[in-house]
C-alpha cells in the first residue's frame, strides 16, 4: 500500500473518533408515570415502593417528601425504594419524586403517597412495670402493644390522660404521678386511639400495693394529767400512705396524711396514767402494720395553793401570840392526802428553819385546807415558835396517797405563798409586838363584886388603859372596880385592854348574882378556877347561897330563900390537874411541846380523843379549842387530836 493512501487513511479514522465524541448525549430527566401503592394507612410498617416511568438510569434515586430513600435501579422505566414506617406516622400527602445526577438528569415529576389514618383498634400486650408501691414517686411506665400511632394514641390509667410518648406503632411511654399511686389498689391502664382512630384497647393492670409503715419517732412523746387538750400527736417515719391510720393501744384514731413520713392525729382526751403504744397501719393490698411507740402520760402531782397566814394582836397566853398557816391540799386526779411539811425561815433560803413540821398518816380528801398553828413569843423561847417584829419565809410541801405506779408523782415539791407558787414566795412578817394581855379575877363582897384586874400590855412604857363592861349596861375605866348588880342574874362581863400603840385586846367571863348576893359562874379559863364549892351550897330553888343565910330551914324569915336548903354536903373534888397534852410543856421528852404532839400519852394526861386538846375552833366560838375555856368534854369529845 502506497504511503499516500495511510495517510489518508489515518485522518478519516482520527475524525470518525473526534465526532464520535462530539455527539455523546446527557443523562434524561426522569419521569414518574405511577407509584405502588400509592397509599398506606398510619402508623403501619416499613414497605417498599415501586415508581414506574422513562428516564431512569442506575444512579437515579426516590425521594420521599423530599428526602432520599434507599433506592433499587429496575429498568430505565422501574425504580424500587424502602419507606420506613417513621414516614407514615403521620396521616398526610406525601409527594415521591426521583432525582437523576448530571450530566443532564434532574427531579421528575412528583406524584402523591396518601397516608391515611385507618381505623385500628389499639391493643395491649403487656406493660413494666406492673407493680409499684402506694406512696411513691411519679414514674415512667412503658406500654407494649400493637396499632400505636403517633399523636393519636394516649395512654390512660383508670379512664384520665397522662402524657404519652410515642416510640413505635408498637411502644408507647406514659408519665404516671405520685397522685396516681397515692392509694393501694388495682389501677386500670389503657391506649386510647380516639374514636376515629379506633377508639380503646383492652385493660392492663397496674397493681399498686401498700407498702409496710416504719415509724421512727412521735411528739410529744409524754405528757402530765390535766395539761391542756385537745393536743396534736406527729408520728414520723416512712412507707406512710394517704390510707394510713394511727393506733393508740390497738384503736385506731383519726388521721392525718401529711405526707410519705409523717401523720398526725388530735387526742381530743388523755388516756390514764401509764405507757400506750403508737402504731400505724396500711391496708391492704400490701400494707401491714409498722413497729411502736411509747406515749407516757404521768400523773399529775398534787398542789399546795391558797397559802395564808391568819394570827391575831392579842396573846393567846401571857407572852405568847399564835398564828396559823392555811394552804389547800388538792389533787386533780382525786388522791387522797397522805402528809404534809412546812417550814417557817427568817432566811429566804430556808437555811435554818424556826419551824419544820411534818404531820403524816392524813387520808384528806381534796380538796382539804391544811393548817399549822405557831407561837410566837416575846424573847422567842419553846419549840417550833417564832419571834415578834421579825421577817419570815415558808414553804409547804404535800404529798398524796403512795402511788400506784411509776408514772405517778406523789408530792407537789416546795410551794411558797404568791401568785407563782415559786419560793422564797411573799414574805411573812409578825407585829412588832402583842396586843395587851387581857385577864381579870372576880369576888364576891356582897352587895357588890370586886374585880381585880390581871392584864399586861407590852407596848410603850407597858401602860394601859381599861374599859369594863358589866353586863348590866353600866361601864367603868377604873382599873379594879367594885360594881353592884341591880337583880339576880347571869351576866357577861367584858375587860378591853388597850396600850399606848393602838392594840386593844378583851377577856369576857360570866357572872351569876342571886339575891343581890354573887357566885362563879362559868369562867373564861376553866381549868384555872373553881366554883368554891366549901362556901356555897345547893338550896332547894336550884341556886347557890351562903349557907347562913338558908340552913334554918325557915322560908319566911326574909333570908332570900325561896325553899329549905338541902341537906350540906360536902365539897366536891377539885377538877383533874391540866392535862400534859395541853400544855406548852415537853412531858414526854420527844422534843414537840404536848399540845401538837400526836404522840402525847401520859397515863396521868386527859385523853387524846379531845377537841379541848386540838387547834381547831370546833364550838365556833372564834376560839381555838385547845385555849377556849368553854370547851368541856364530854360533848366535845368528838375529834381526833
Amino acid at each position: 500500500m502506497s504511503k499516500k493512501l495511510l495517510f489518508l487513511l489515518f485522518i478519516v479514522a482520527a475524525f470518525l473518533t473526534f465526532g464520535a465524541n462530539e455527539v455523546k448525549a446527557d443523562n434524561p430527566i426522569p419521569v414518574i408515570n405511577s407509584i405502588s401503592p400509592s397509599a398506606k394507612t398510619a402508623g403501619g410498617l416499613s414497605f417498599t415502593l415501586t415508581v414506574n416511568g422513562a428516564g431512569f438510569i442506575s444512579s437515579s434515586v426516590v425521594n420521599f417528601n423530599a428526602s432520599p430513600r434507599t433506592t433499587t435501579y429496575v429498568s430505565s422505566t422501574r425504580l424500587t425504594a424502602t419507606i420506613t414506617s417513621t414516614d407514615i406516622t403521620a396521616v398526610g400527602n406525601y409527594p415521591i419524586t426521583v432525582t437523576s445526577p448530571g450530566p443532564g438528569g434532574g427531579t421528575s415529576n412528583a406524584k402523591t403517597l396518601t397516608v391515611t389514618p385507618g381505623f385500628l383498634t389499639p391493643t395491649i400486650m403487656f406493660i413494666s412495670p406492673s407493680l409499684v408501691f402506694a406512696g411513691g414517686t411519679s414514674f415512667t411506665l412503658t406500654v407494649n402493644g400493637t396499632n400505636f400511632f403517633n399523636y393519636i394514641s394516649t395512654v390512660k390509667i383508670n379512664g384520665s390522660s397522662r402524657t404519652t410518648t410515642y416510640v413505635s406503632s408498637t411502644t408507647l411511654t406514659a408519665t404516671i404521678t405520685t397522685a396516681d399511686i397515692a392509694l393501694g389498689g388495682l389501677s386500670n391502664i389503657t391506649v386510647f386511639n380516639n374514636i376515629i382512630f379506633g377508639g380503646t384497647s383492652n385493660n392492663s393492670v397496674l397493681t399498686v400495693n401498700n407498702p409496710i409503715p416504719t415509724t421512727t419517732s412521735i411528739l410529744p412523746t409524754s405528757k402530765t394529767n390535766g395539761d391542756p387538750v385537745p393536743f396534736a400527736l406527729t408520728v414520723n417515719g416512712s412507707n406512710f400512705v394517704a390510707s394510713s391510720v394511727i393506733y393508740i393501744n390497738g384503736l385506731a384514731v383519726s388521721t392525718v396524711y401529711i405526707s410519705s413520713s409523717q401523720l398526725t392525729t388530735t387526742i381530743a382526751a388523755l388516756p390514764p396514767p401509764g405507757i400506750h403504744l403508737i402504731t400505724v397501719v396500711n391496708p391492704l393490698p400490701g400494707g401491714g402494720t409498722s413497729n411502736s411507740q411509747t406515749l407516757t402520760i404521768y400523773n399529775a402531782p398534787p398542789t399546795a395553793n391558797n397559802l395564808s397566814v391568819s394570827s391575831n394582836v392579842c396573846p393567846v397566853l401571857e407572852n405568847t401570840g399564835l398564828a396559823t398557816f392555811s394552804w389547800t391540799y388538792n389533787d386533780i386526779d382525786n388522791n387522797n392526802e397522805k402528809k404534809f411539811q412546812i417550814q417557817i425561815d427568817n432566811n429566804s433560803d430556808f437555811s435554818s428553819p424556826a419551824v419544820d413540821d411534818f404531820s403524816d398518816n392524813l387520808n384528806n380528801v381534796p380538796p382539804t385546807q391544811n393548817q399549822q398553828a405557831v407561837f410566837i413569843t416575846v424573847g422567842g423561847t419553846g419549840i417550833d415558835s417564832l419571834l415578834y417584829n421579825t421577817t419570815y419565809y415558808w414553804r409547804v410541801m404535800v404529798w398524796e396517797v403512795p402511788p400506784v405506779s411509776p408514772y405517778q408523782s406523789d408530792n407537789s415539791g416546795w410551794v411558797c405563798p404568791g401568785q407563782s407558787g415559786e419560793c422564797p414566795g411573799t414574805p411573812y412578817i409578825t407585829i412588832n409586838h402583842p396586843g395587851p394581855y387581857a385577864d381579870f379575877s372576880y369576888s364576891a363582897t356582897s352587895p357588890s363584886v370586886l374585880f381585880n384586874n390581871n392584864s399586861f400590855c407590852y407596848g410603850q412604857g407597858g401602860a394601859c388603859t381599861y374599859l369594863w363592861d358589866f353586863g348590866d349596861g353600866t361601864e367603868s375605866t377604873t382599873e379594879n372596880p367594885t360594881h353592884p348588880y341591880p337583880e339576880a342574874d347571869s351576866y357577861s362581863v367584858i375587860l378591853t385592854v388597850s396600850d399606848n400603840d393602838g392594840f386593844e385586846c378583851a377577856k369576857t367571863q360570866d357572872i351569876t348574882t342571886v339575891s343581890n348576893n354573887f357566885s362563879f359562874g362559868k369562867v373564861f379559863w376553866k381549868e384555872f378556877s373553881s366554883f368554891l364549892f366549901d362556901s356555897f351550897i345547893t338550896c332547894g330553888n336550884g341556886f347557890l347561897e351562903p349557907p347562913e343565910l338558908c340552913d334554918d330551914g325557915n322560908l319566911t324569915n326574909g333570908d332570900g330563900c325561896s325553899s329549905a336548903c338541902l341537906p350540906e354536903m360536902p365539897p366536891p373534888p377539885p377538877p383533874p390537874p391540866l392535862s400534859h397534852c395541853s400544855d406548852l410543856a415537853d412531858n414526854d421528852g420527844d422534843s414537840l411541846i404536848d399540845m401538837f404532839d400526836p404522840g402525847c400519852s401520859a397515863p396521868a394526861d386527859l385523853s387524846e380523843i379531845s377537841e379541848c386538846a386540838d387547834m381547831v375552833d370546833n364550838d365556833s366560838d372564834t376560839f381555838v379549842d385547845t385555849i377556849d375555856p368553854q370547851c368541856t368534854g364530854p360533848s366535845d369529845n368528838s375529834e381526833a387530836f
